[in-house]
C-alpha cells in the first residue's frame, strides 16, 4: 500500500479546532501527523487546494429510501395551494393500478384545510391513490386505496400506524430499485462530504442488500444501521447479541422504536393539547416499549427512539430511566429528534444521546407557533441546553428534508428560519456543530475511536472544503462545497 501525506495550510485535526499542516496515512489508517508526518519516508504528497481538510462528515438520521423511487411518483413538494395539487394530480395520465405522491405539505397552503377524499375519487375513481406527507407520518389516500386495504377514514387521511394497511395493499419496490435508490443517495452524500450513516429505520428485506454489499466490499459509505423493531422478520435478529463492526462499515447493534408521530400532522405527542384540543398519537405503547425495548437494551442493542412531542419525549426517557445504569452506559441510547422537551426533561437527557437534525428548526419554526401554543413553542430545539448537558449529533432525517449537512451546519449555528427571524433560542458553536456531524455522530455509532477525527489510528477519512466552516460565517457555511472526498484512505470524489 501507498504511504501517502497530505499537506495544507490548515487540517483540522477535530471538532475543537486543532490544525496541523500534515497527515500521512499508510492504507486506510492514519499513522503521523504535524512534524511527525513531516519527517515521514512517504510514496506520495500531495497538496490539495482548498480552505481548509476536516474530518469526513456523518448523517447520523438518515431514510435512504422512500416513496421517491418509484418511476410514478409524483412530488408534491412547495406547493402553495390545495388547489394546486389537485390540479397537478388531474394532469398525471398514468394507467397504473396505483398511483403515488409525495411531499406535500398542508402547513404551506393558503387553503390548509381543504384535503378531500372526496376530490380524490373525482380525479382517481378507479385508481389507487396514495400521497405521503413530507414528514412521512400521515398519508392521503383515495377511497379505492381504501377499499384495497379494507381500512376507512372519513378524509382520506391517516396517521402512523393506520397508514400500515394501505402501505401493505400496495405494490412493493423490488430488490433492485430499492439497492439503485440506495447507491444513488450515497452517492449524493458523499458529494457533501459524509462518508458514514445512521439508518434510522431498516427492514428485514433490506438487511440482506446490506450484507451482501458489504461482503463484495461495495458498500459506498459506513453503515450505523437501527433495525426497526415492528418489522417482525428482524425479531430472530434482535433475539441474538448485537454486532459492532471494528472495521467501521457494517453496525448491527441498534434498534429503532416510535414513540408518537411527527408535529406537522399533529401525530407528535404532547403533555397539553394542540390548538385543535387534539394531543397527538401513540405509536409504540409504554406496554410494548416494557416488553420490548428493556429486553433488548439487557441484551446489549442500542434503543434509538423516535420522540418528537414533550409528552412522547417524556415517555422514553421514562422507559431509559428504567434500564440499569451499568447497561445504560454502555448501550448509549439515543432519543431521535430530542425536538419538544420540557425544562425536567432537558436536564433528564444528561445520561443518553440527543440525535437532532437541524433542518427540521428550519422548516418546522415557520409554522410552529400557528398549532401550538407560545410556551409549547419554547420548548422546541433547545440545543445550547442539551450541548451543556450531553452528547449532540447531527443528522438530516432525509427524505423528510434536505440531505445536505452543511445547510444542517448552518442552521445549528444561526438558528435560521425559512421566511422568518432567526428562532429566539442562542444556537451552538461552530465547534459544537461540526463536532454533532463528525467526532459525536461516530461516538452515538461506537465507532469514536476510527472515526469522527485525524490522529494517529484513526481512519483516514477526510474532506477537502472551499470554506473554512471553523472561521466563516453560518450563511457562508450554508453553500459550502466539498472538492474532494477521501474514505479509508482512498479517494473516493473529486469536484469537476
Amino acid at each position: 500500500m501507498k504511504k501517502i501525506r497530505i499537506e495544507h495550510a490548515k487540517i483540522y485535526l477535530s471538532e475543537k479546532g486543532d490544525v496541523t499542516q500534515a497527515i500521512v496515512f499508510d492504507g486506510p489508517e492514519i499513522v503521523h501527523i504535524g512534524q511527525a508526518a513531516m519527517d515521514a519516508e512517504v510514496d506520495e504528497v500531495l497538496k490539495p487546494n482548498g480552505a481548509c481538510v476536516m474530518p469526513a462528515l456523518a448523517d447520523a438520521h438518515i431514510h435512504m429510501w422512500g416513496m421517491g423511487l418509484r418511476p410514478n411518483s409524483v412530488s408534491l413538494r412547495g406547493f402553495k395551494s390545495a388547489a394546486s395539487v389537485y390540479e397537478a394530480l388531474e394532469k398525471i395520465e398514468s394507467k397504473d393500478d396505483w398511483i403515488f405522491g409525495h411531499d406535500w405539505n398542508q402547513h404551506e397552503w393558503e387553503d390548509a384545510d381543504s384535503l378531500s377524499l372526496e376530490k380524490l375519487d373525482a380525479i382517481f375513481p378507479d385508481q389507487a391513490l396514495m400521497l405521503r406527507r413530507i414528514d412521512g407520518h400521515a398519508i392521503w389516500v383515495n377511497s379505492v386505496a381504501l377499499e384495497r386495504a379494507k381500512t376507512s377514514a372519513e378524509n382520506g387521511l391517516l396517521l402512523d400506524e393506520w397508514m400500515n394497511p394501505v402501505y401493505d395493499a400496495a405494490p412493493q419496490t423490488s430488490l433492485e430499485d430499492d439497492q439503485n435508490a440506495f447507491l444513488a443517495t450515497a452517492a449524493t452524500l458523499i458529494g457533501h462530504g459524509i462518508t458514514s450513516a445512521h439508518i434510522a429505520w431498516v427492514e428485514a428485506n433490506r438487511v440482506g442488500m446490506l450484507e451482501k454489499l458489504n461482503a463484495e466490499k461495495k458498500l459506498p459509505l459506513r453503515i450505523h444501521t437501527m433495525l426497526g423493531a415492528a418489522d417482525e422478520g428482524n425479531t430472530e435478529r434482535l433475539s441474538q447479541p448485537p454486532h459492532k463492526d471494528e472495521d467501521c462499515w457494517l453496525n448491527f447493534n441498534c434498534v429503532k422504536y416510535f414513540a408518537d408521530g411527527a408535529l406537522g400532522s399533529k401525530g407528535a405527542q404532547l403533555l397539553e393539547a394542540y390548538d385543535d384540543s387534539t394531543f397527538g398519537e401513540v405509536v409504540d405503547t409504554d406496554e410494548r416499549l416494557t416488553e420490548s425495548l428493556q429486553a433488548n437494551a439487557l441484551r446489549g442493542w442500542q434503543p434509538a427512539v423516535h420522540a418528537i412531542g414533550d409528552r412522547g419525549a417524556q415517555r422514553i426517557l421514562d422507559q431509559y430511566d428504567r434500564i440499569p445504569r451499568e447497561v445504560s452506559t454502555t448501550i448509549r441510547p439515543r432519543l431521535e429528534h430530542a425536538q419538544m422537551l420540557t425544562d425536567i426533561d432537558v436536564d433528564r437527557m444528561k445520561n443518553y444521546i440527543a440525535s437532532i437534525q437541524p433542518i427540521h428548526q428550519y422548516s418546522d419554526c415557520e409554522w410552529a407557533d400557528s398549532v401550538l401554543k407560545p410556551f409549547q413553542v419554547d420548548r422546541l430545539f433547545r440545543w445550547r441546553e442539551l450541548a451543556d448537558r450531553t452528547i449532540i449529533c447531527g443528522g438530516s432525517d432525509y427524505p423528510i428534508e434536505d440531505l445536505n449537512p452543511w445547510h444542517g451546519i448552518s442552521v445549528a449555528i444561526s438558528r435560521a428560519v425559512k421566511n422568518r427571524e432567526p428562532f429566539r433560542q442562542t444556537g451552538l458553536t461552530k465547534n459544537e456543530a461540526i463536532g454533532a456531524y463528525t467526532s459525536s455522530a461516530a461516538y452515538a455509532a461506537f465507532w469514536e475511536d476510527k472515526l469522527g477525527r485525524l490522529l494517529p489510528g484513526y481512519l483516514a477519512d477526510f474532506i477537502v472544503t472551499d470554506t473554512d466552516p471553523f472561521l466563516d460565517s453560518a450563511d457562508k457555511i450554508w453553500d459550502t462545497k466539498v472538492l474532494q472526498v477521501w474514505q479509508d484512505g482512498k479517494r473516493i470524489y473529486e469536484a469537476t
